[in-house]
């Protein structure tokens, strides 16, 4: 093997050195040319390749993502270096408003998915629609946080033969957290046979389970004017020791006193399915139940009992006390006029802490009669805690209503809507 001299080694080094260094000056004098080029893997050769994120730009021109890129693109989208704090108050906002605001939201840039996907707060609220599986993500993002339920067919649904099918689906998505709910409200404006039946099947006795499965409930919600179901419900086995809020409308519930005695707000629409005076029992066994009311709202229906004014009343039931009742309202559906019924109802509280009084009816509603506004005021004449009197259009008769308000000695506003 042939050795190659030192000089020779040491002139070819000095050589290199010079090349490198007029390459360097040639660089310097060029200008800077960059050219987005990918090598394929199959045959070696360079082919310029689309981004789906930048479907506009030429190849030519084109360059692969990068943090850089990132950076570029959330500083085009409004708001996005907001303090995460500020950005998380108007996500919450948005979700109030519309419930695929989160959705969205998530799908804008990587720092608002990131903000999105860790704010448990945002998935709280469950709106099932037989999706089953956004559904279950929703409370798979929720992270164990209480769950606010609301199921609801608006008035321009259509109702086919499978609505029966599609609620129980709905609910079949929410079951398995149920243990988390902290509010449950059913609105069915339109009506379908056996609605009701279908969706609360599964909240009723003879699961043995559901006798201790929500202790997060604290307001539930039902409301079904056109119920024709007079079936009596049993919810969660009657016992929910959390629940404080109901509302209901043309819903018939077994009023067990280990489900709703602590109740502090009470709106109710009586049903419809009795009437005269066995509206005023069921409605006086009722408020026998739930006696730490701070807030009641009344509707009744109008009385077809002939023999309405019988000793009935004063035998089957005792006044009812209402001790820490502070706002009472009364309202009248449209072509009802219940004054009898809420004359004895009114007759038989006793609401010794009222402040506020409030008699409500709907805009399109006509004048009440000054006989049925004396009827339904009677009970109240003299009242010595009422201070703020509220009187809907329906109900403001003059003479009547200030004859009414000078006999309240305690009363401070009078509103008249």
């Amino acid at each position: 093997m042939k050795m190659k001299p030192k000089g020779t080694r040491i002139a070819q080094n000095s050589q290199v050195s010079s090349n490198l260094k007029a390459s360097g000056s040639i660089a310097r004098a060029m200008p800077c040319i960059s050219l987005p080029i990918a090598r394929s893997r199959s045959n070696g050769k360079r082919r310029a390749r689309h981004h789906p994120c930048y479907p506009n730009r030429s190849p030519a021109t084109h360059k692969f993502p990068s943090r850089r890129s990132n950076a570029s693109v959330r500083s085009q989208i409004p708001g996005a270096f907001l303090p995460a704090e500020l950005l998380l108050r108007i996500f919450h906002l948005g979700a109030e408003l519309c419930d695929e605001f989160p959705v969205i939201a998530s799908q804008t840039c990587s720092h608002w998915r990131f903000l999105v996907l860790h704010s448990p707060r945002l998935w709280q609220v469950v709106r099932p629609d037989g999706r089953r599986n956004l559904c279950m993500k929703r409370i798979q993002r929720a992270r164990g946080r209480p769950l606010h339920i609301e199921i609801a067919l608006p008035p321009n649904t259509k109702v086919e033969a499978s609505a029966l099918v599609d609620i129980h689906s709905r609910m079949a998505c929410i079951l398995p957290a149920i243990r988390q709910w902290r509010s449950l409200s059913m609105r069915f404006d339109v009506y379908s046979p056996f609605l009701l039946n279908s969706a609360l099947s599964g909240l009723c006795t003879g699961r043995p389970r559901l006798a201790s499965c929500v202790p997060e409930l604290e307001s539930l919600a039902l409301v079904y004017p056109a119920n024709d179901d007079t079936k009596e419900f049993h919810l969660f086995g009657g016992n929910a020791p959390k629940l404080r809020r109901v509302t209901l409308h043309g819903v018939r519930l077994r009023w067990s006193s280990s489900l709703f005695e602590n109740l502090v707000y009470f709106d109710y629409t009586h049903h419809g399915f009795s009437m005269g005076r066995g509206t005023v029992r069921e409605v006086l066994a009722m408020l026998s139940v739930s006696k730490n009311l701070r807030t009641l709202r009344i509707s009744l229906p109008d009385s077809h009992d002939a023999d309405y004014f019988g000793e009935w009343l004063a035998d089957t039931h005792a006044s009812v006390e209402l001790c820490l009742l502070q706002k009472l309202t009364v309202r009248v559906a449209v072509g009802c006029n219940p004054a009898k019924e809420l004359n004895k109802l009114f007759s038989k509280l006793v609401m010794p802490s009222l402040s506020v009084l409030q008699l409500d009816a709907p805009e399109d509603y006509t004048t009440f009669s000054r006989k049925a506004v004396k009827s339904v005021l009677l009970p109240f004449l003299g009242h010595p805690t009422i201070e703020q009197l509220v009187v809907g259009k329906a109900w403001n008769h003059r003479r009547c209503i200030d004859a009414f308000a000078r006999s309240l000695p305690n009363l401070i506003i009078v509103e008249i809507k």
